[in-house]
């Protein structure tokens, strides 16, 4: 289940992180970061990244990459991609 109030960015975003991460409820998103939440590692960063790029029809740099450490890190870099929730 995704958060309450999350933007329809987010959305898609949670579910793919709770399938990748295999996260359990009640997910506290603020405490889900890259290397320091279990399963997040180098692989699964990948595995993100392109998953993300299918989804939405972006191509990250690397800086995007290695902006994208949380939710909030992945929304932004999507945003600032042009992606709105109406792509997912």
């Amino acid at each position: 289940m995704t958060s309450a109030g999350a933007t329809s960015v987010e959305i898609p975003v949670e579910r793919l992180l709770i399938d990748l991460l295999d996260l359990q409820e009640p997910i506290d998103w603020s405490s889900v970061r890259y290397q320091d939440t279990e399963g997040w590692d180098s692989l699964v960063h990948m595995a993100l990244v392109t998953e993300l790029e299918s989804i939405f029809g972006v191509t990250l740099s690397d800086d995007d990459i290695m902006t994208m450490d949380d939710l909030a890190g992945v929304v932004a870099v999507l945003t600032a991609h042009g992606v709105t929730g109406s792509q997912a």
